[in-house]
Formats: C-alpha cells, sequence, structure tokens
C-alpha cells in the first residue's frame, strides 16, 4: 500500500484501511481513554466543549426541568429574556442518542439510577465516536469508488487522513466533540448527493435531505458544504442540471423539503422548550470579524494553524493542484470552496477556537480533502505518487508525535508559539510535561474599541495611590532583584475601572534574568478578595515562556483576561509568587489593562 503500487483490478477490494483505523481506535480507546495511568480516565471523556452538547441528557431525560436551567457562563447562557439556553445545537447529541439511550433504557429496567456522567454513559459516548469514525471513513470509500479511484489508492488515503490529521486526536481521545460527527455526516452527504446525481431515485432524495438537515444540526457552520456540491458534481452546469430534475420531480421535491424541515425543527423544539421562543441565537456575544479574517494565522500560525498541525491538507490540496488532471473548472471549484471555507473559519472572533489540537474546526471538512488527495494521486505519474507517499508518511509520523504531546500536556493546548513549538519540538519525555508558561488570551467578540484604563512602565522607587508593594531589593527604577524569597512585589489593580467592563484584559511585560536556581516554579499570580480579605478567586501563570537560562535575560508578554470584580471594596493584587525560591532580576515591567463596556 505505501509504495501505490498498481493492482489488477480483478483483486477485490478490500477495508484494510477502515479495519487497521478501527482495531487501533478500539485499542487506544481501552488502554488510554477508559484506563490511563491511574485506571480511571474514562472520567474525562465529556469535557470542554462536550459537556454542553452532551447535556441534552440530562437536561431531556434528568431531574431537572429543560425550562429551569442554571446559566453556567460556558455553554448554558442567558438570552435577552432571562431565559437560559444551551449554545450548542442538538445535532451531535442526536447521534450519540442510540447508544446513550439504550444504555438508559437498559439501567431503567433494572431500577438503577442514572447518572449520565457515571462511568458507562461516558465509555459509551467513545463507542458512539468510534462508530461515526467508521462510518465516515466507509461512506468516504463509497465516495471515492463513485469516482474510480483505485483501491489502493482509497486505502491510503483513508489511512492517512485518520493517522496524519487530527481526526485521530477528536475520534479517540477527545469523543464527547462534534467533530468526528461532522465528519461522518459530511461524508455520507457527500456520498448520496454524487449517488443522486447517477441514480435519481426518491430514496436517494429522502435520504440527502435528511442528512442534509443533520449536518447543519451538527454545526451550523456546516451549511457551506453546500458549496462544495458544483465540484463533486463536476461542473456548475451539473449541479444547475441537478437542482432542475429535483425541482421537476414536485411530489419528491415537496417530501424531501419536509424531511428537511422537520428534521430542522427539532433545534426549534428544543428552543421552544427551553425559552419559550422558537428562534434563538444562542451565541450570545460571539461573532465573526468578516472585514479582519485571520488568514495566515489561521493557516500558519504555530498557535493552531491548520497546514502546521495538519501538514496533511496542504499536501494534499498541492497533489491535487499539480497532478496531470487539467479541467480548470473543477480546479476552480474545488479551490474556490476551500478559500470561502477558510475566510469563514478564520472570521470568528476566536480564530484559534480555544483549547484544541490544531485547527479542530476544519476536521468537518476533511472528506473533502481526501478527495482531492484521491483524485490527485489518480492523476499523477508514479515519480509524483511516490514523492507524495512519502511525504504523507512523515506527516503522519509528525501528526502522531504531536498528538502524543498535546496529550501529555508538552505542548500548550491553547497559546503556542513559534518559539515553543520549536524548544518541544521532538520531544516526548515526561520531564517537558506541563514545562510551558506564559499566557496569550484573545480578546471575546467586541463591536467598539476596547477601553484602556493604565498603560505604563512600573517605577519601582515610586509608589503612586498606594498601588505598589516593594519588599524585593530594587536595583534602579526598572529592576528589582528577587533573593530567594517567594514574595516580593505586588500591584493592586483598579476596581473601579474593572467593575464597569463587561470584560477585562490584563496585559504584563517584563524582563527576567534568572541568576541562580530555576523559574520552573515561578507565576504572576492574580488574587481576588472581598472587603473581609476572603480570596474568592485565584489565577496563576508560569513566568517564562520557556525554561529560563541562567545569566540570560529574555523578555515575555502576557495577556489574560480578568475576573470582574463583584463590589467596589473588593481587592486584585498582582503578584509574583517565587515558590521555586530562585535568585533572579525582573526589570522592565509594564502594565496594560483595557476592557469592553458593558
Amino acid at each position: 500500500m505505501l509504495f501505490l503500487k498498481p493492482i489488477k483490478s480483478h483483486i477485490k477490494k478490500t477495508y484494510r484501511a477502515i479495519l487497521s483505523v478501527f482495531f487501533f481506535s478500539a485499542a487506544l480507546i481501552y488502554l488510554i481513554s477508559w484506563n490511563g495511568t491511574s485506571g480511571e480516565n474514562y472520567r474525562n471523556i465529556i469535557r470542554s466543549d462536550g459537556y454542553g452538547y452532551y447535556d441534552y441528557f440530562p437536561m431531556l431525560f434528568g431531574k431537572n426541568p429543560i425550562d429551569k436551567q442554571k446559566e453556567n457562563g460556558v455553554y448554558l447562557l442567558k438570552t435577552p429574556e432571562g431565559k437560559v439556553v444551551n449554545k450548542y445545537f442538538i445535532g451531535t447529541a442526536l447521534l450519540q442518542s442510540p447508544f446513550v439511550l439504550s444504555v438508559s433504557a437498559i439501567k431503567s429496567i433494572f431500577n438503577t439510577d442514572i447518572d449520565f456522567h457515571s462511568e458507562i454513559f461516558q465509555k459509551t459516548v467513545s463507542i458512539a465516536a468510534l462508530f461515526y469514525l467508521i462510518i465516515g471513513l466507509i461512506f468516504l470509500r463509497k465516495l471515492l469508488l463513485l469516482y474510480e479511484i483505485e483501491n489502493h489508492i482509497i486505502e491510503f488515503s483513508l489511512f492517512s487522513v485518520f493517522f496524519g490529521t487530527n481526526l485521530l486526536y477528536y475520534s479517540i481521545l477527545e469523543p464527547s466533540m462534534s467533530h468526528v460527527y461532522s465528519f461522518a455526516a459530511i461524508s455520507v452527504f457527500l456520498y448520496y448527493v454524487k449517488k443522486l446525481s447517477i441514480e435519481f431515485t426518491a430514496r436517494n432524495m429522502f435520504l440527502t435531505s435528511f442528512i442534509f438537515a443533520l449536518v447543519i444540526l451538527i454545526r451550523p457552520i456546516n451549511i457551506l458544504i453546500i458549496l462544495v456540491l458544483p465540484f463533486i458534481l463536476g461542473s456548475v452546469s451539473s449541479f444547475i442540471n441537478l437542482l432542475s430534475r429535483i425541482f421537476n420531480h414536485i411530489r419528491y421535491s415537496y417530501i424531501s423539503l419536509f424531511i428537511f424541515i422537520i428534521t430542522l425543527s427539532i433545534q426549534l423544539l428544543v428552543w421552544k422548550a427551553q425559552t419559550g421562543s422558537f428562534i434563538v441565537w444562542s451565541y450570545a456575544n460571539e461573532g465573526f470579524y468578516f472585514n479582519k479574517p485571520e488568514i495566515l494565522n489561521f493557516l500558519f500560525s504555530f498557535r493552531k494553524g491548520l497546514f502546521i498541525y495538519s501538514p496533511f491538507v496542504l499536501v494534499s490540496i498541492l497533489i491535487y493542484i499539480i497532478s496531470g488532471r487539467k479541467n480548470r473548472q473543477e480546479l476552480a471549484l474545488s479551490i474556490g470552496f476551500i478559500f470561502i471555507i477558510i475566510y469563514v473559519l478564520s472570521s470568528w472572533w476566536n480564530w484559534y477556537y480555544g483549547d484544541s489540537f490544531g485547527s479542530r474546526v476544519f476536521i468537518e471538512y476533511l472528506p473533502v480533502i481526501v478527495l482531492l488527495l484521491a483524485i490527485g494521486l489518480k492523476y499523477s505519474g508514479i515519480i509524483l505518487q511516490r514523492i507524495s507517499v512519502l511525504l504523507l508518511s512523515v506527516f503522519i509520523l509528525l501528526n502522531l508525535m504531536q498528538t502524543y504531546q498535546y496529550h501529555h500536556n508538552i505542548i500548550s493546548h491553547f497559546d503556542m508559539n513559534s518559539e515553543k513549538y520549536f524548544y518541544t519540538f521532538g520531544k516526548i519525555d515526561s520531564r517537558y510535561e506541563n514545562i510551558l508558561g506564559g499566557n496569550d488570551d484573545i480578546v471575546s467578540f467586541h463591536k467598539q474599541p476596547l477601553v484602556c484604563v493604565i498603560d505604563k512602565e512600573v517605577d519601582f522607587k515610586k509608589n503612586k495611590n498606594n498601588s505598589l508593594i516593594v519588599s524585593s531589593k530594587i536595583i534602579d527604577n526598572k529592576t528589582i532583584q528577587f533573593e530567594k524569597q517567594e514574595y516580593g512585589l505586588s500591584y493592586f489593580l483598579p476596581i473601579d475601572s474593572l467593575i464597569r467592563f463587561r470584560e477585562s484584559y490584563l496585559e504584563i511585560e517584563n524582563s527576567t534574568k534568572l541568576l541562580s536556581g530555576n523559574l520552573d516554579e515561578t507565576f504572576w499570580t492574580i488574587t481576588y478578595l472581598d472587603s473581609t480579605k476572603k480570596i474568592y478567586n485565584y489565577q496563576k501563570i508560569k513566568i517564562n515562556a520557556i525554561p529560563a537560562y541562567k545569566g540570560k535575560q529574555r523578555h515575555d508578554i502576557y495577556k489574560l483576561r480578568v475576573f470582574k470584580p463583584f463590589h467596589n471594596n473588593d481587592l486584585i493584587m498582582l503578584s509574583i509568587w517565587n515558590y521555586s525560591k530562585a535568585e533572579f532580576e525582573l526589570s522592565n515591567l509594564k502594565i496594560k489593562i483595557s476592557g469592553i463596556i458593558q
């Protein structure tokens, strides 16, 4: 398979790549997702955004009424009318429901208490994700067969998309996220669209309509997949011709539309039960910056760049472009679709989409990339094929290494940069786990410019408004020296300014020079105290992005979202906690505070 040797047409088609993925995934699920070193890794199967997607089960079938849910500020948000709505669409839960509700029904039969976050339900989510991963690969294979792609190319394409991208991570290690479900649904949808153009039947029309509605219910932005249909069908005229055939069958068209609307109405009914309204904008205080998309960052940033963490995508596109195929319209349609997807995804206010391994939001569109790869290999000469296989094999190894690093917290989950990337590259030893420091929060979606209330360089010899406490050795106005003591610097943030902001942001800029010891356990901390000096919130970030070298000065910038104070008489204290008791100099300290007005 790896050398793409030509095979005779009479050789029976196999599912070797899919079987390899299945057995590898099943082993990984059992050994890591379910057990791990503690034997209780299953407790973390449902996490992050997965809580929101999965929350429909306890919400709809649990003890608390659906219209009495409590806001949590993460995925259960308040509407302007004061109601609470789950910001995520119900599609992921719908696909999980045959598995989750089957377990629930069995437990009910035996009169067992139902805890939707217990071990059996957590493991059920893993099984559901694996099922849809395999479904996605099977239908992707069926789609490639409709293009008369040779079986050895199909096997290599399926093998490489799983092992060479973050599809592996989000199928096995974070299965509660929506991405593998989108991958599966879009693979099935594209297959039935192509099949409908070949076998125009009522059954294919109805299935296509139903699956398209599911695609949208999983993630509403998935509706953009419709833009790739002219390419899937071969040309714009073929797409128009298919639409014409659909509209000419009025009865079937109405039934298909009815199926589509009924399927989508599931979300509307849930919104009605939650809020009393059929239509809700559930993504409060979030949106797109269409006038300033972060395209270069989205593609090439060491933070989450698509081509950096999934070079499989870039190589596949290049193979398709430089292969022997010379159909300009298909080329324009495919590249045009990819550009639109990149433009829209990079326009989201949080272009890197929070804690994630690579650009997770592109997993949905990997079926299109696999199709480009397979077509490109089909029309490539043997030399280009072998070069392509060699490159993709290298990137498969890269992806496996980085998946391991991400899972073990060797690379940062949200704020990687070029310095951190090259420092950790190739490192898999346990001593590098949680080694990185720094912080780089993005400012939340806002329509008005940020209001800046402080932007200054701290003078260690002056103390205006009693906001500064220095108990370290003062070298000069810009430099202090920690002499192996835990605490030596505190700065009080202005409560009156922070309390009027919807969200506040702190930017700290400083230089450090290690004199002795190490700074592995030295932090910038933010402590929130009420009027009785009782701590009600606490944040800390490791002081250096990468470990400091003795005698070498380095410069760091930290950006973080500040917790909103409750009262005007609260205190917010920014401090250095030198738990390492290292001896070091801190200099050129600058503090900037800004916020989003209510």
